[in-house]
């Protein structure tokens, strides 16, 4: 996962799949989240 991670980081902002991987990272991080305050009873 580290090296994916790191690939992505390494292409230019500007192309398809490093926005599509940033906009992937950002729904994980919102579901996960999503799914600590539920946990919590939020």
């Amino acid at each position: 996962m580290a090296a994916g991670a790191a690939a992505v980081l390494m292409m230019p902002k500007q192309s398809q799949a490093y926005r599509m991987a940033d906009d992937a990272a950002q729904t994980i991080k919102m579901e996960a989240g999503k799914m600590l305050d539920s946990m919590r009873g939020n």
